[in-house]
C-alpha cells in the first residue's frame, strides 16, 4: 500500500492511523487528532528534519553554494568564519581608503581627532580627502591596534550581511506552503494540515500514488516555481541594512584600540621616540611622500637616466623608516633613520 492510498483508506474506511505511519517512509506525518464523525478533517502534523524541508527548495545544483548559504541562514553549516568577505583584508582596504571611519561613533571620531592632532597635525579627520592617508598612517604606525580595528570591522560587516541573508531566505522559504493549506508552526520544522487537504495537495501536485511525501512535495514546489533559483551569493551587498550592524559592539572595540594608541603615544613621548618619529613624518610630509605608494627616483638624482629602481615607505618603527626597494634583481628592505633617509633620496647611488 502507498502513503497516498493509506490516507484515502484512513479517511474512507476507518483504517487505523498506524497504517499512515507505516507507509510514511520519510517518517514525517504524525496523526494528531482523529475526528471520527468526519475523518477527512482529522489533524496531521508534518514533522520535518530541517535538511529535509530545505532540500525541497533546492534546484538541480546550478547554484551549489546556495545549500551552504541556506544552511547559514537557518543557523547551521557555519562556525564563525567569514561568509561573504575576507576576515581581515576587507577591513584593511576599507581603512586604506578611509571608508571605515564612516562607522566610527562621534566619541571615537573625537578620540581619533586627538590622536591625529598629535601625530599628523596637517591632516584632519573632518576632511574626507585626508581619511585615506589617516587610515594608512594608522596601519603603518600603530599596526597592532589598527589591525584589530580592521578585523572587528570585517567581522561586524560580515555579520550584517549574514543577518540580511537570513531575512531574505526566511522570506523566500518560510510560510510558503500556507497557500496549499499547510500551516506553519515552526519554519522548516513543523506544520499542520488535515487528511482531506493533504490528499488534495497530492492530487494537485501531479505526483504518482506510490511517491513518498517528500517526492510529492518536491513536485508541488517545482510545479509552482517555488524553488530557490537565484544565486544567493551573487550581488550579496543587497543584504546590507544599517539596522543589522552591531554599532554598540563595534564602538566599544574601536574605542578600546584608540585608547591603546593614545597610551602608546604617551609612552613614546616619555621615551623621546615620539619626537624622532614626528621628525621623520614631517620630513615625508614636506616632500610629499606618502606611505605604501611606489615612487621612482627623480632623474636629476640619477644623472638624467631612468633608474629601474622603485621604492615605497612601509611604516616607522622606533624612529626608523622601513623602505622596500625593488631592483632588477629583486627587492630589498631597509630600516633607515632620518639622516640615512636623506642620503637614500638625494644620493641613491650610495645604495647600489
Amino acid at each position: 500500500m502507498s502513503l497516498y492510498k493509506a490516507l484515502i483508506d484512513f479517511r474512507d474506511n476507518e483504517n487505523d492511523p498506524m497504517w499512515i505511519g507505516q507507509e510514511d517512509s520519510d517518517d514525517i506525518i504524525r496523526v494528531k487528532t482523529v475526528i471520527k464523525s468526519n475523518r477527512g478533517k482529522s489533524l496531521l502534523g508534518l514533522d520535518f528534519e530541517q535538511e529535509q524541508y530545505l532540500k525541497l527548495f533546492m534546484g538541480d545544483g546550478e547554484y551549489d553554494n546556495n545549500r551552504f548559504l541556506v544552511s547559514v541562514a537557518f543557523g547551521g553549516g557555519y562556525y564563525g568564519d567569514s561568509v561573504f568577505i575576507d576576515s581581515y583584508y576587507h577591513g584593511e582596504e576599507e581603512m586604506k581608503e578611509g571608508y571605515i571611519f564612516r562607522y566610527f561613533s562621534e566619541d571615537n571620531m573625537k578620540k581619533l581627532e586627538s590622536i591625529i592632532k598629535f601625530t599628523r597635525p596637517k591632516l584632519s579627520v573632518r576632511r574626507n580627502d585626508d581619511l585615506d592617508e589617516i587610515g594608512q598612517f594608522l596601519l603603518n604606525s600603530y599596526s597592532r591596534e589598527a589591525d584589530e580595528i580592521c578585523s572587528v570591522y570585517s567581522y561586524e560587516y560580515d555579520r550584517t550581511l549574514i543577518e540580511g541573508l537570513k531575512e531574505h531566505v526566511i522570506q523566500r522559504l518560510c510560510n510558503v506552503l500556507i497557500r496549499f493549506g499547510i500551516i506553519e508552526k515552526f519554519c522548516a520544522s513543523y506544520y499542520y494540515t488535515t487528511v482531506n487537504n493533504l490528499i488534495k495537495v497530492w492530487e494537485d501536485s501531479g505526483a504518482a500514488e506510490d511517491d513518498t511525501l517528500l517526492e510529492m512535495l518536491k513536485k508541488l514546489i517545482t510545479k509552482y516555481n517555488l524553488e530557490l533559483e537565484e544565486d544567493l551569493h551573487d550581488d550579496y551587498y543587497q543584504y546590507w541594512d544599517d539596522k543589522n550592524f552591531d554599532q554598540v559592539s563595534f564602538d566599544r572595540n574601536v574605542g578600546r584600540e584608540l585608547d591603546r594608541i593614545y597610551e602608546k603615544i604617551e609612552e613614546q613621548m616619555e621615551s623621546g621616540e615620539f619626537q624622532v618619529n614626528m621628525e621623520m613624518i614631517n620630513f615625508l610630509d614636506e616632500y610629499g611622500y606618502k606611505m605604501d605608494r611606489w615612487y621612482d627616483f627623480p632623474k636629476e638624482k640619477t644623472y638624467g637616466k631612468k633608474n629601474p629602481k622603485r621604492f615605497k615607505f612601509d611604516g616607522i618603527f622606533d624612529g626608523d623608516l622601513k623602505i622596500i626597494l625593488t631592483t632588477q634583481d629583486g627587492s630589498k628592505v631597509f630600516y633607515l633613520n632620518l639622516d640615512q633617509l636623506k642620503n637614500f633620496l638625494f644620493h641613491p647611488e650610495l645604495f647600489d
